[in-house]
């Protein structure tokens, strides 16, 4: 498949049906066959994408590139083709490696049982401040979790690190003293959005994040040399005596990282092309291709040549198909370039928002929780936290689904030039400072109301959960604990009120689902663990009897003695 680099179209240009026995050899030599006819019909090839299989790396050692010099040439050309890993696979390859060895980064070590801690600590209140983290992402991963790229970029995302952050600063005591999983989670988060970006412009000048073009005065460059440095010195060990080990997925992204900047480089001074979304420098059209394929025949893991082609035949033909929500990658918004029939496609369009300059730091909010975290016990920090979170997101859905007035805008949310440090408000201003996108700072009277209706929530809801129409039984309940909560009409008050029962029981009962899932997963391991030990203790008897009972004499004992 090829892939246009400033325009959103793909295609499919041919197959190979290749053996276990064949040798990477005759890989190599398609592959280079398939770049020749491309530069005779006038397509400039610039990047070779592939994950890091066996024979994708015998080209690369094949062709003599190394990190600082990872691209190669074709006989009669004078192009440079940039060889590039794909990222997604990178970083799932970093995932599980931390399974069962410790990170060395930046001059500590990142642990796995960090982030199960994270996870256990956020567990103890109702609301968690990481929602989107569940037990399949950190416990008993199957080999269909370890294939999605969503469940390792939730892993190492900006919510994870700001968790972190929140709970060594309440008891560093928790965490060992050469713990940097936190840097590592920001700077892998930072990684993969540089190598995934896909907004030709930052949303906000001042903000960290990295899900942009690639242009000449980007953050990207330095950000992108000193990760180098810090991957060259990293490891993984399996405990702090034992050997270093360097998987490919390290040097992957170092020449990875070398031939993005090199390729854009390139692209801006020899094409006149200024920016370079990274985003069209992965393999997901190929994989979400593949995907689709097998659903057409029976989501069939294996397909057979025959179902491969014809369901490759189809989607050149219509592209009918629809990509399944259960796919290891996220839906390419690359267009079919040329197929038979004519389908408009609809046109994705990515709105650029204004957002004001930040003004709190990392560390000032540090310094001011340092000062007030002593008035605030540990035990109701991490609710009141996720209470705040939840505050804001009740107030942006209401009014974006409401004509909410003017007035009750000022009444739900605070501008926000007007925020101020309160201890509650940490986890909230930690992730704006990572990112400003669409976070509102609720109002004092809004944040003290939500706390007392999740107090009355939890204390009745064992009540009424089971019944339906559940909002007519709690709306009352909840109005008369706070009375002081009113907005411009009481229709208004209501709605608000109905869409916090809304919410909140749609997160009660995504939860319970997640425990109960939880439980019968345990309880079929235990199962399934018993019968191994009954069919091994079996196996154990019959092995003493054999012992026990010579050959020859067993044949001559009668089958009412055996």
């Amino acid at each position: 498949m090829i892939r246009w680099i400033n325009r959103p179209w793909k295609q499919v240009i041919g197959y190979w049906l290749l053996s276990k026995n064949d040798n990477s050899s005759l890989t190599h030599e398609i592959m280079e066959e398939t770049v020749v006819k491309l530069f005779e019909v006038n397509l400039i090839v610039k990047a070779l994408i592939c994950d890091q299989g066996p024979r994708n790396q015998g080209m690369f050692k094949k062709h003599k590139m190394t990190p600082t010099k990872p691209f190669f040439k074709v006989p009669g050309y004078d192009h440079k083709i940039y060889f590039i890993y794909d990222p997604p696979h990178l970083l799932k390859s970093i995932r599980n490696n931390l399974f069962k060895k410790h990170f060395k980064y930046d001059g500590g070590y990142a642990r796995w049982s960090v982030l199960e801690k994270i996870f256990s600590l956020s567990k103890e209140s109702p609301l968690h401040l990481i929602p989107k983290i569940t037990e399949r992402h950190l416990y008993n991963i199957s080999n269909g979790d370890k294939m999605s790229v969503s469940l390792a970029a939730q892993v190492f995302s900006k919510s994870m690190y700001t968790a972190h952050l929140v709970y060594t600063t309440i008891d560093a005591s928790n965490f060992p003293e050469d713990d940097t999983t936190g840097k590592m989670i920001w700077d892998l988060d930072r990684l993969f959005d540089s190598l995934n970006s896909r907004l030709e412009r930052p949303i906000l000048e001042s903000l960290e994040k990295l899900n942009y073009a690639i242009s000449k005065d980007s953050k990207h460059h330095e950000f992108l040399r000193n990760m180098i440095d810090k991957l060259d010195k990293s490891s993984f060990v399996q405990n702090k005596d034992s050997d270093k080990a360097r998987p490919p997925c390290l040097n992957g992204f170092k020449i990875t990282i070398n031939s993005v900047l090199q390729l854009s480089e390139e692209l801006r001074v020899e094409y006149d092309i200024p920016i370079l979304k990274t985003r069209q420098l992965n393999q997901d059209p190929l994989e979400n291709l593949f995907a689709t394929i097998r659903q057409q025949h029976g989501c069939s893991v294996n397909p057979s040549p025959k179902q491969f082609e014809s369901g490759l035949r189809h989607i050149f033909i219509t592209q009918l198909s629809k990509l399944s929500n259960a796919t290891n990658c996220e839906e390419d918004q690359n267009k079919i370039f040329a197929k038979l029939s004519k389908i408009e496609s609809a046109t994705i369009l990515i709105p650029v928002k204004e957002f004001l300059n930040n003004k709190l730091s990392v560390p000032s909010i540090m310094n001011n929780f340092e000062n007030d975290m002593k008035r605030t016990k540990k035990s109701e920090f991490t609710e009141s936290n996720a209470v705040y979170y939840i505050c804001g997101y009740l107030a942006k859905k209401f009014i974006k689904s409401h004509n909410t007035c003017r007035q009750c805008v000022d009444y739900l949310i605070l501008p926000r030039e007007n925020k101020s440090f309160e201890d509650y408000k940490l986890f909230t201003l930690l992730k704006d400072c990572a990112d400003a996108n669409g976070l509102k700072y609720s109002s004092k009277i809004l944040f003290d109301s939500v706390l007392e209706w999740e107090k009355t929530y939890q204390s009745v809801i064992k009540n009424f959960f089971h019944l339906k129409k559940i909002s007519c039984y709690l709306n009352p309940v909840l109005i008369d604990r706070t009375p002081k909560f009113k907005l411009c009409t009481e229709k208004a008050t209501n709605a608000f009120i109905n869409s916090f029962i809304k919410i909140r029981c749609f997160w009660e009962a995504r939860f319970r689902r997640r425990a109960a899932k939880s439980a019968d997963t345990n309880t079929k391991q235990k199962v399934k663990k018993s019968k191994m030990k009954k069919f091994t203790n079996k196996n154990t008897i019959c092995q003493k009897v054999k012992k026990v009972i010579p050959s020859n004499e067993a044949k001559n004992i009668q089958p009412s003695e055996k």
